[in-house]
């Protein structure tokens, strides 16, 4: 059995959607560690893993750099690097943290998140086998596939086909002015130059296996990538050259907790309730780990959803706001509403009729595999969020808002057409989940492999 490294993006629906993976492995035999800063080491921890604390950027981001520093700062310094590039000796600096780190663990494997496969490059001289973990919806391009961010659900036509050809066309130039923009601001110090000289130096073959068709980050043809969503839930798409779908992985699955006194309660009443009068419904609400980025429109939403449990007395709605919002935020708590700043999301769920939540992968698939249809209010215009609900209106299990223009009354129109229609949406929830074999035994076969063979060289 082998030591396995875990190098995931410091975000907590990065971590979540590699836990049933580590899981797997571990009950294997296989040592399972993750890379992490201090941010992560309870959650890691929490699930009997070992931790090894290091910075998770060898490169750091553009975008993070500039909004630590601050416009002003973040010119002078580039500018200045023009003629005293101080950066290719920090990244030394940082990889030899990471030298110090594969000494100690000694890993026969490294598990990286497609997030920033950048680092393969700084990964390759160790001569290790890498593949990267995509926990989200792939940003590669397919033909008649829509970019992941997109709310395009597509057709079965040509219109459909060129119409998605254009989108990506069009996204592919955004893309390319962002990266001249990233030049110019940066004096050109930005982040892709140093991947190119590190790749240079550790003999890695950057162009040669770059793929450049997707919508962000970078993906190497020679890296296996594991892809977690199931391949069910998914457009129907050809698959790339070394990308796997491993997930549903049933034998790793987070176990279920305990729900509290007031929570036990709660559903305990509401069960009750639900025998004298069918139309009562229990719902469940959360917009996920990432509220704090996006304070000021999930406190909107709360406020609506508040107002939505006043004027609908027949739904019992459990929301969960998340550890950063103040609940005295959402001025008149009716009594229909009860709010926590979190919940033991799958066991809740087993309880719950329908489903309002941000279009997370993590929490959708909860969803499917607990049969709940949902309500989708995707919040980032910008991550899969999007491309999440549109899969969940391409499957029928659920419907989808636009959270920066809905109303009270938009919400209950949407959450109303999930209750009157509940049996369909239902079926379709199982239906789905039939298709979600598990494929524990598939993924333990593949890692091996590719633990015995290696990355070609």
């Amino acid at each position: 059995m082998a030591a396995i490294l875990f190098d995931m993006f410091p975000a907590h629906g990065h971590y979540n959607g590699s836990m049933a993976l580590a899981k797997l492995l571990a009950n294997r035999g296989h040592e399972v560690c993750y890379a992490c800063s201090s941010d992560f080491q309870q959650k890691v921890a929490a699930q009997n893993f070992k931790f090894y604390l290091i910075d998770p950027f060898i490169v750091f981001p553009f975008r993070a750099e500039l909004k630590e520093k601050g416009l002003l700062r973040f010119l002078l310094e580039n500018i200045s690097g023009i003629f005293h590039d101080q950066k290719p000796r920090q990244i030394e600096e940082k990889v030899k943290l990471y030298d110090e780190m594969i000494a100690k663990l000694r890993p026969g494997l490294i598990i990286l998140d497609e997030h920033y496969a950048y680092k393969s490059i700084f990964y390759w001289k160790y001569s290790i086998p890498i593949v990267t973990i995509q926990t989200a919806l792939s940003p590669d391009y397919a033909p008649s596939i829509p970019p992941c961010y997109s709310t395009i659900v597509p057709q079965k036509s040509k219109i459909s086909e060129q119409y998605v050809e254009l989108i990506w066309n069009w996204e592919l130039i955004k893309l390319s002015f962002t990266k001249l923009k990233e030049k110019v601001i940066t004096a050109n110090t930005h982040s892709g130059k140093y991947n190119k000289v590190f790749a240079k130096k550790y003999d890695f073959p950057f162009d040669q296996e770059l793929i450049k068709r997707r919508t962000s980050g970078v993906r190497f043809k020679n890296i296996p990538s594991l892809v977690v969503p199931p391949e069910a839930f998914d457009f129907p798409r050809k698959l790339r050259e070394n990308l796997f779908y491993i997930g549903p992985i049933i034998n790793g699955q987070q176990e279920s907790q305990e729900l509290n006194g007031r929570l036990k309660s709660i559903i305990d009443t509401v069960a009750l309730e639900k025998e004298k009068n069918p139309k009562v419904k229990l719902i469940y609400c959360s917009l996920g780990t990432v509220t704090a980025e996006f304070l000021k429109v999930c406190t909107r939403f709360f406020r609506h959803i508040a107002k939505v449990c006043s004027e609908n007395p027949h739904i019992r709605i459990i929301l969960s706001v998340g550890k950063f919002f103040n609940i005295s935020d959402i001025p008149s708590i009716p009594t229909n509403l009860f709010v926590f700043d979190n919940v033991p999301q799958i066991t809740l769920l087993k309880h719950t009729d329908v489903v309002i939540n941000h279009g997370g992968i993590n929490t959708i698939y909860e969803c499917i595999m607990t049969g709940k249809p949902m309500v989708i209010f995707p919040l980032s215009l910008t991550w899969d969020q999007n491309g999440c609900a549109a899969r969940v209106v391409y499957h029928q299990i659920g419907v989808r808002g636009v959270i920066r223009k809905s109303t009270p009354k938009s919400i209950a129109g949407v959450l109303n057409r999930i209750i009157e229609d509940e049996a369909f949406y239902k079926e379709n929830v199982r239906q789905l989940k039939s298709k979600f074999a598990d494929r524990s035994a598939y993924t333990v076969e593949l890692i091996e492999r590719i633990l015995k063979e290696g990355n070609p060289r």
